[in-house]
């Protein structure tokens, strides 16, 4: 196999693919020719259908910081995923309900890590590792803490007035 062909290999396998039951989108009332896919990756939340026409497919794709919530309404016949991506909602029907479990499961992380609160946890982290040291192994120079207080600072994680703070801390 070529390097080229193994790269777009590599690719594809971290996507993730569901699709929808005929039967099910029958029964729920949605177009049962037409099939429901839904395509997860690390970057985007794709949706895809065929069209009434039966020639194109048509697709809605989205970053995974515009994704908001993603709910499951469970029926006794399958499931629909309400995809909530601004003022916008998505319903995809004829979903399995372990298919809609998963969908749910693997797009909530997604949408953890790439949202404001993923982003506020992981900098919270940061600043616990920086206010924590190493371990007590050996203790950091000064200028290590002034330089990882001054990473936090430019990123927006602590205020002026807290790395002023930490600084004269640091430096008594």
């Amino acid at each position: 196999m070529s390097k080229k062909k193994q790269n777009v290999q590599s690719e594809e396998d971290k996507r993730n693919f569901f699709k929808s039951k005929y039967l099910l989108r029958a029964i729920q009332g949605d177009w049962w020719i037409t099939g429901n896919h839904v395509i997860i990756d690390d970057h985007y939340f794709e949706y895809r259908k065929r069209n009434w026409h039966l020639i194109s497919v048509d697709s809605l794709q989205f970053h995974w910081q515009y994704v908001e919530s993603i709910m499951v309404d469970k029926h006794i016949f399958g499931a629909t995923l309400k995809v909530t991506a601004g003022k916008e909602y998505y319903y995809i029907k004829g979903l399995s309900k372990k298919t809609a479990d998963a969908i749910k499961k693997l797009a909530l992380n997604y949408i953890s890590i790439n949202t404001q609160r993923g982003t506020t946890e992981a900098l919270a982290g940061a600043i616990a590792q920086a206010v924590k040291g190493n371990g007590g192994n050996n203790t950091p120079s000064p200028a290590d803490e002034l330089m990882k207080f001054k990473k936090l600072h430019d990123a927006g994680a602590i205020s002026d007035e807290e790395f002023e703070k930490a600084k004269k801390k640091i430096l008594s």
